[in-house]
C-alpha cells in the first residue's frame, strides 16, 4: 500500500549554536554587541575600559544597594564641576546649570534600543552571573538584582523646584531631611536635574519592560 509508506522528513540544517566566550574574553563581544544598541557615538567612551561585564555587575550591585560605585564607573562620571549658588553662609541651592554635565549621559542611554538591549542581556546572562557570584553571591539571581537596582532609580523623587543645600563641615547636604534621608545613588539621581530623570526614569521603565519579555517573568 502506497500511502502507508514512510517518507523521509526534509532535510533542515542545523543552526550553529552560538557559544558564549569565557569571562575574561568576552570585552569584545560586548563592545560589538553594545555598539550595534545605538548610534550614539558617546558610547565608545563607556566601552573603552576592560573587564566589562564585572565593571557593569559591580555598579548594578551597587545601585541595587542605594550606593554610587565611584571608583568602578568612574569612567562615566560627568566633566565640570559640581555647581551651587549661594545664599548665605550656611545655605546654599543646587545651581540648575549643573545639570547639563548630565545630559550627554542622558543621551545615551536613551538612545538605546530597549528590545535589543534585553535580547542581548538575556544571550549574556550566564556570563552575568558568573561576574556576580565573583562578588560573593554565589546563591542569588542576578537578574533580581537587576530589578531591584531599577526600582531603586524609579522610586528616585523629581523635584522640580529649588533644591536649597547646607554645608555643615566640607560635603554639601541637602536641607530637606527627606532628600537628604535618600540613598547615595537617589541623590545622586536628584543632581542630574528633573528633566534628566524624567527621561532616565522612562527609559528604565521601558527597559524593565522588555527585561521582563525577555527573561519570561
Amino acid at each position: 500500500d502506497e500511502s502507508s509508506t514512510d517518507e523521509e522528513p526534509p532535510y533542515e540544517p542545523e543552526l550553529p549554536r552560538f557559544i558564549l566566550p569565557l569571562l575574561d574574553d568576552s570585552d569584545q563581544l560586548i563592545r560589538d554587541g553594545v555598539v550595534s544598541l545605538t548610534r550614539h557615538e558617546g558610547i565608545n567612551a563607556w566601552l573603552a575600559p576592560p573587564e566589562l561585564i564585572r565593571k557593569f555587575v559591580a555598579v548594578i550591585d551597587n545601585v541595587g544597594r542605594g550606593q554610587v560605585a565611584k571608583e568602578t564607573a568612574r569612567f562615566l562620571a560627568p566633566e565640570g564641576p559640581f555647581l551651587v549658588s549661594r545664599i548665605d553662609d550656611e545655605t546654599y541651592t543646587l545651581d540648575p546649570a549643573s545639570y547639563r554635565r548630565y545630559d550627554l549621559f542622558t543621551e545615551i542611554v536613551l538612545s538605546l534600543d530597549a528590545r535589543r538591549a534585553a535580547e542581548f542581556y538575556q544571550l549574556l546572562r550566564p556570563l552575568f552571573q558568573k561576574a556576580y557570584g565573583e562578588l560573593g553571591y554565589r546563591n542569588v539571581d542576578f537578574d533580581d538584582v537587576m530589578f531591584n537596582a531599577m526600582g531603586r532609580l524609579l522610586e528616585t523623587p523629581v523635584i522640580d523646584d529649588v533644591v536649597r543645600l547646607k554645608r555643615p563641615v566640607v560635603m554639601f547636604e541637602y536641607e530637606d531631611s527627606r532628600l537628604e534621608n535618600l540613598s547615595p545613588v537617589q541623590k545622586q539621581m536628584i543632581r542630574m536635574g528633573p528633566s534628566n530623570t524624567r527621561m532616565l526614569q522612562s527609559k528604565i521603565a521601558q527597559l524593565a519592560t522588555e527585561l521582563r519579555s525577555a527573561l519570561g517573568r
